[in-house]
């Protein structure tokens, strides 16, 4: 499976090792299908594609996508990991975010 974006396209092995193939524009593919994505949702499918398999922090991700020192009474990083998984992961058997309860997120191929 792979997944494409401004970061190129990126193939998701089962060893999770990414492999980017130097796109320019901002197109998002899943499954042959095109995902339009704002650029706060580029900017963090791609922490999540250069961290694969790692398990991220809420402050990772804000202070890496937001250039932000996270705020523990905001919600911002659960809402926009929200909209991310519903243009990516909801339309499609196969998840790729997953929560990982009261430590963060992880971004990985569980499927087949």
């Amino acid at each position: 499976m792979s997944v494409l974006g401004n970061f190129g396209e990126v193939r998701l092995g089962r060893d999770y090792t990414p492999t980017y193939t130097g796109y320019t524009d901002y197109d998002t593919l899943r499954a042959g299908e095109r995902i339009d994505l704002t650029a706060k949702e580029y900017a963090l499918l791609d922490y999540f594609v250069r961290h694969l398999g790692e398990v991220v922090s809420r402050t990772l991700i804000a202070e890496h996508v937001w250039d932000m020192n996270f705020d523990s009474d905001t919600n911002v990083v659960d809402v926009a990991v929200r909209r991310l998984r519903a243009k990516l992961d909801d339309p499609f058997e196969t998840k790729l975010i997953h929560t990982i309860r009261g430590v963060g997120y992880v971004f990985r191929n569980d499927g087949p």
